[in-house]
Formats: structure tokens, C-alpha cells, sequence
């Protein structure tokens, strides 16, 4: 049994229980296939179809004995239908010890495999019963218990197609499904770096984004007629916290909503967690970002800022990357037609460095000349900008651009004021890292500055119903830029929350369903407030944006013209595939 789940309760006083006839029926049919039905003589059959055969008996055998062992466990504690216990009880233990597989020793046929699959099947029904007539690993029945009895789970169909939109939940019987399902609730976990001194604060907003999310909702009912509960994790820029997040999102959650956190070095907690089953399928992991390639190549993460990167891929050698140029070729063919600059990369990390490359030889491959490209840190002070000026200085470049945040642009042009150089002659550029109220604080030293984002402006919201909800629920004038994505994250999961009860009905949620479901999801879109997203592979990357700048301490539309619109186009897309780690020469 999986590590949390495996106690039984020591303290419960020995009770005589007869069970139904059927029960001790099936007791005794089991031990007698364990025992006799294993065994019949036969020559051993030497060919390769046989011995996968033999492969598949030996693997069911295991677990035939293994769950006869906790079977017995149970009726030498509980003190029911002992008699099915080769050697009897002694002290509330079964007197012989765990049962041990016997050897085949017949003619590995199919008819044998499907024989053992009866057999664990019957196995597993009786053991659900034990657990729910004793109270004992009953998260481990699916579907829960009722009435002391294993809850009845509808066949997919067997319930009417549910729309959410409509009381689905009037005459419905709802159980709990799986870890994070109970009748009434639905538990997600959302983790991001909040409390680390070298930032405090970072990625509030993405848990403020989720617990918004999550009140919108439950004040229109909740989601698949459960309230939707909140855990919070602080990862606080530390692996070891970002993996005690995984393994906290194991224990009690359905899946992670909105995650943002930058040092996820270690997915084994999140990629082989187990259900309540005991598969382990891993947490559905409905992310904010993903920087780090562990995160990035998770089978269980669907980053809203999708990677745009092969995988698998583990850390070396050539990768396949696809990456936006839209704003820039926009630029190039309505600005300046000879762009030729400075891009600084931030270098604190190699992941930081692998997810940046790949941008700024794309910007080359449209036609961008590239000065310099140094890595900058968010350490670096502003007078140390005065190096990569210098260089724009003597290269005469009319393009900066910064894959860092919104301090270091502000770092970069106020240092530029303070030397003097003519910053009229420069396309300044940067990312929705710069879409900030602190940006716009800065001043005048920042006006002109092109940022873009692949989601609609929050100025916008009159023309966007899902971005008119963000803002309502987040009550924030200016939101930070990653709490749109943590709230796209739980729109994400609504959605897919929704696809699995309208295909199999309100007690068809488990993780394997969500898992299932968004895999297959190649077009999501945030209810028209982002571009599309296609999840069928972490190759593809956003092809949307829109791109501002600042005028008079404010963030105005330049391109597409019209509100409520991004740029769409395949073309804003460049695929190349390099290694690099290895294209850093900063």
C-alpha cells in the first residue's frame, strides 16, 4: 500500500463478523486458485511468445499472493472468515506470514493470464469490502464507501451527459473519486515562491490569482457540483521546498493549479505520485510556467507559458525549440527596417540561458543583427549597464532589448539617461516581464519602451468577458503579469473538469481522467482572452501577441490596431534546433 495509507487501526477491539454468503464464497474460491490452480503438468513452452506469456503469469502471481496476504491481514485483525487462512490466526496475525507465489509450472497460455486477471479482480472487490465494513484504508475503494458498503461508480455513459452551465447535481448521489475528490470538495494545491528573502513577495499574485479563481467559482456553485478548497505552498526559491510542494500536492490534492515556481529540479514526487488506487500516474500539474527542464519535460505539467521545446530532452546535446518573433518582425517591417542592437540574457542560471537562446537567434534568423549579447543578473547595478551603453556606443545599435525583468530595463534606460546617450534613436524592447506597475513608475525615463504580451492588455477588459472576471475577482487595479497565467491555469482545469463530468458524469473525476483529458486538448485559448494554447506537445509554442508602449505613464496598443485583438499568425513563429547551452558566448 502506498507509504500514507497502510494503517490499520490498532486500537479497533476484535469484533466477529459473519459476512454475506457470497463473501466467504469468494474467500474460499481465492486461496483455492491460489493454491491448486497454479499448478498442472506440462512441458515448458521455450518460445518468445511463450515466455512473455510466462512473464505476464509470473507478474499476476505476485500480486495474487500479495493481495491474499492482506487479505488474510484483514480477517486475522478483524476476526472474519478466518477459515479462509492456510494455518489459521495466532495473536490477530495470520500464523504462516505473508503468502508466496507459487512457481508455474504448466503451459503459459493466454487463458492462464485471464484466469489470474478473475482472480486479482474478485481479490480486489473483497478486499474493498473488508475496508469498508471495517473503516480501515478506505481511501484506497474507489469511488469511497457508502453505508459501510463500496460506493456503486457509474459507467462512463451510464449517467446523461452533464452541461455545467445547467443543475447537473439535483438527484445525484456524488462520492468520493479519488485523492482530492471527496462528495462535496475538490482540492487543488497551488505553490509559488512568495517568501525567500532575496525576493520577498515574488509570486504572490499567483496565489492570490488561484484562490480568486477558485471564489469566483464556488460563488456560482463550485465546479462539478463540489466547492473547489485551496492548499498553499511556498516554494520560496528553494528546491527542496518546490519538492515538499509535490509531495504535499501527492498527499491531498486532485492536482497543482497556477504553480510558478523557478527552481523545480526534481518532478520524481510529481511525476510517480500515486493515485488512490496506488497507480502512479503522477498529479496533474496545470502550471503557471515552467523554466527549469525537469518542469518543462514533466509528463504531468501543462505550463500556460508553453516551453516551445523538445522532449523529452536531458540537458545536453541539440533541442528542437520554437520561439515568438512576432513583435519584432512587426518592428523591423513598420519601425526600423536595419534593426542591430544589444540583447542582454539573464544569466543567473543555465536554465535561464537555455530558454532565452533560442529567442535571440530567432530575432537573427528574421534579419536582426546582434552587437553584443552579455548576461545580465538581477544583482547587476545600474552603473554596470554603462558597459553594455559602451557597446551600443561604439556599434552605433539602435535595438536593446532585455530577456530579464522589468528593473533591469529600468536599470539599463536610466543609465543611459545618465550618460547621455540618445535614447530617441533606440527601439527598446521587452517582454510582458515589463508589463508592471513599478515599470510605469519609473517615469519618463521609461516612455517609449515596446513591451508585448501574448494575452489581452488588462486595459482591455471591457472587451473580454474571461479578462473582466480576472480583474473583478483579483480586485488589483494592476495585477502582476503571472497571476494572468495562474488564472488561466485554473481556467484550464475548469475546463478540463468539465470535458471529463460531461463525458462520464459527476463521479467520473480521478486524476487519470484530467490527465487523459488535457493531453488530448490541442487548441485552448482562455476563453478568448489568450491565444491558443496546444497541449498534444511542448514543442509549440504561443503564436499570439500584442505589442504596447509606454506613452505618458501608460500602456498604449500599437499592434493589431483594433482592442480586444492579437496577432495570430503562424509566420510570428520561428523553429530552429541547437544546442543551447553551448550558443551562449556572453
Amino acid at each position: 500500500m502506498h507509504h500514507r495509507r497502510g494503517r490499520l487501526r490498532h486500537e479497533i477491539i476484535r469484533l466477529t463478523i459473519v459476512l454475506p454468503v457470497k463473501f466467504r464464497l469468494v474467500g474460499v474460491l481465492l486461496v483455492a486458485a491460489l493454491f491448486v490452480g497454479v499448478v498442472a503438468p506440462a512441458s515448458r513452452v521455450a518460445s518468445a511468445q511463450s515466455s512473455a506469456i510466462l512473464e505476464e503469469i509470473a507478474v499476476r502471481d505476485k500480486l495474487v499472493a500479495a493481495q491474499e496476504s492482506l487479505l488474510n491481514t484483514y480477517r486475522c485483525l478483524y476476526d472474519i472468515d478466518t477459515h479462509a487462512v492456510a494455518g489459521g490466526c495466532v495473536r490477530g496475525n495470520p500464523a504462516d506470514g505473508p503468502v508466496a507465489p507459487g512457481e508455474f509450472q504448466g503451459v503459459p497460455t493466454a487463458e492462464e493470464v485471464v484466469v489470474r486477471d478473475k482472480l486479482i479482480a474478485a481479490q480486489e472487490s473483497l478486499l474493498n469490502t473488508y475496508r469498508c465494513r471495517f473503516d480501515v484504508d478506505t481511501q484506497l475503494v474507489p469511488g469511497g464507501c457508502v453505508g459501510g458498503e463500496p460506493a456503486v461508480i457509474p459507467e462512463v455513459g451510464e449517467e446523461p451527459a452533464s452541461n455545467p452551465d445547467v443543475d447537473s447535481c439535483a438527484g445525484v448521489r456524488l462520492v468520493s473519486t479519488d485523492i482530492g475528490v471527496t462528495e462535496d470538495t475538490i482540492t487543488v494545491l497551488v505553490m509559488a515562491d512568495v517568501g525567500s528573502p532575496l525576493a520577498p513577495g515574488l509570486f504572490q499574485g499567483s496565489i492570490d490569482a488561484v484562490k480568486a479563481w477558485a471564489g469566483k467559482l464556488n460563488s456560482e456553485g463550485g465546479l462539478a457540483c463540489r466547492r473547489i478548497e485551496v492548499l498553499e505552498h511556498d516554494s520560496q526559491i528553494n528546491p527542496i521546498e518546490t519538492a515538499n510542494g509535490f509531495l504535499a500536492a501527492c498527499e491531498y490534492a486532485l492536482s497543482l493549479v497556477g504553480t510558478t515556481a523557478l527552481f523545480t529540479l526534481d518532478t520524481s514526487d510529481l511525476q510517480y505520485c500515486p493515485d488512490a488506487a496506488g497507480s502512479r500516474i503522477g498529479v496533474p500539474d496545470f502550471a503557471s510556467t515552467s523554466t527549469e527542464l525537469p518542469h518543462q519535460c514533466s509528463v504531468v505539467t501543462f505550463a500556460i507559458s508553453r516551453p516551445g521545446s523538445e522532449c523529452p530532452y536531458f540537458g545536453y546535446g541539440r533541442r528542437t525549440a520554437q520561439s515568438q518573433v512576432g513583435p519584432v518582425q512587426w518592428i523591423l517591417e513598420n519601425v526600423q527596417p536595419d534593426l542591430h542592437g544589444v540583447y542582454l540574457i539573464p544569466g543567473d542560471l543555465p536554465s535561464t540561458i537555455a530558454a532565452t537562446m533560442p529567442q535571440i537567434r530567432s530575432f537573427q534568423e528574421i534579419g536582426v543583427g546582434i552587437d553584443a549579447e552579455p548576461g545580465v543578473s538581477g544583482f547587476t547595478t545600474q552603473a554596470e549597464y554603462g558597459a553594455f551603453l559602451q557597446t551600443m556606443r561604439e556599434a552605433n545599435s539602435n535595438f536593446a532589448y532585455t530577456g530579464s525583468d522589468d528593473q533591469s530595463m529600468i536599470k539599463w534606460r536610466s543609465e543611459a539617461d545618465a550618460l547621455g546617450l540618445n535614447s530617441d534613436n533606440v527601439i527598446w524592447m521587452c517582454s510582458q516581464a515589463c508589463y508592471t506597475s513599478a515599470f510605469l513608475e519609473a517615469g519618463a525615463e521609461i516612455e517609449g519602451t515596446y513591451v508585448w504580451l501574448p494575452f489581452l492588455p488588462f486595459e482591455e477588459a471591457a472587451q473580454n468577458q474571461e479578462l473582466a472576471d480576472f480583474m473583478a475577482a483579483i480586485d488589483d487595479p494592476f495585477p502582476p503579469a503571472w497571476a494572468a497565467g495562474s488564472w488561466a491555469a485554473g481556467v484550464l482545469f475548469e475546463q478540463i473538469v468539465n470535458d471529463v463530468v460531461a463525458e462520464g458524469g459527476l463521479n467520473a473525476l480521478t486524476r487519470q481522467a484530467v490527465l487523459d483529458r488535457v493531453r488530448s486538448l490541442n487548441s485552448f485559448d482562455v476563453n478568448g482572452w489568450w491565444g491558443p494554447a496546444d497541449f498534444t506537445s511542448t514543442e509549440k509554442a504561443r503564436p499570439c501577441f500584442v505589442l504596447l508602449q509606454v506613452q505618458n505613464r501608460s500602456f498604449k496598443r500599437v499592434y493589431p490596431g483594433a482592442k480586444g485583438t492579437l496577432d495570430c499568425n503562424s509566420d510570428n513563429l520561428v523553429t530552429l534546433r541547437r544546442n543551447w547551452i553551448t550558443e551562449f558566448k556572453g
